[in-house]
């Protein structure tokens, strides 16, 4: 994979917007690791380091009250996505062809993963209230 220098950016955006791009970059990657902080949600967390690039568009949560903690989001009208990744293994054309491959994991994050928002305009406050109603449910 090709490693792309500030420089290359800046020549195809411009320097306004490669600046604008660094800096929601580094707001999303400071709102990731508020929730990291802040949901305290023992069954599974991310793992990656927070030095890491990883331009998130949102923050997964995977929990088995998942349908109580979504509703009450959604209740309190928080933007909640479903953290879509059904096993290729029971999908219909893999089942035709290679019979029905039963993936336990892929199974768990479809049954209980969804994300919240991590976008750069969502404030602290608002990240505080995501987390508090998530935890909330999760000790429910």
């Amino acid at each position: 994979m090709e490693q792309r220098t500030e420089e290359w950016y800046e020549v195809r955006l411009g320097k306004v917007g490669a600046s604008e791009i660094a800096k929601i970059i580094n707001k999303k990657k400071n709102i990731k690791a508020s929730y990291q902080k802040l949901v305290k949600n023992n069954y599974w967390k991310p793992t990656t380091e927070l030095s890491d690039f990883n331009s998130n568009f949102a923050y997964p949560v995977i929990h088995p009250n998942r349908d109580k903690i979504v509703h009450e989001l959604e209740k309190n009208g928080v933007e909640v996505r479903p953290m879509i990744c059904g096993s290729m293994g029971t999908q219909p054309f893999y089942v035709k062809e290679y019979g029905k491959l039963e993936l336990p994991n892929v199974t768990e994050i479809d049954r209980y993963g969804f994300y919240v928002p991590n976008n750069p305009h969502i404030t602290d406050d608002e990240i505080v209230f995501i987390s508090n109603i998530i935890n909330g449910q999760i000790n429910d």
